[in-house]
């Protein structure tokens, strides 16, 4: 099982496939997998979607090991 403390992703910015599109960690999970759980604000629309990656997909930017 792998312990991920959540102060140092929560609220960290992150891409997956697309570089240009920026999520938002709100947390965790694990079932099989690592997944990391992210929210997304399109402004054009107005909306937000919540969506989970497998945590070896997602690319944190800056250095995640300094708590902010």
């Amino acid at each position: 099982m792998l312990y991920i403390n959540d102060k140092f992703i929560t609220g960290r910015k992150f891409t997956v496939s697309d570089p240009n599109i920026e999520y938002t960690c709100v947390g965790y999970a694990q079932n099989d997998t690592s997944l990391v759980v992210g929210s997304h604000f399109d402004s054009v629309n107005n909306r937000s979607s919540i969506k989970t990656f497998k945590l070896t997909e997602a690319r944190f930017l800056g250095d995640i090991s300094v708590v902010p």
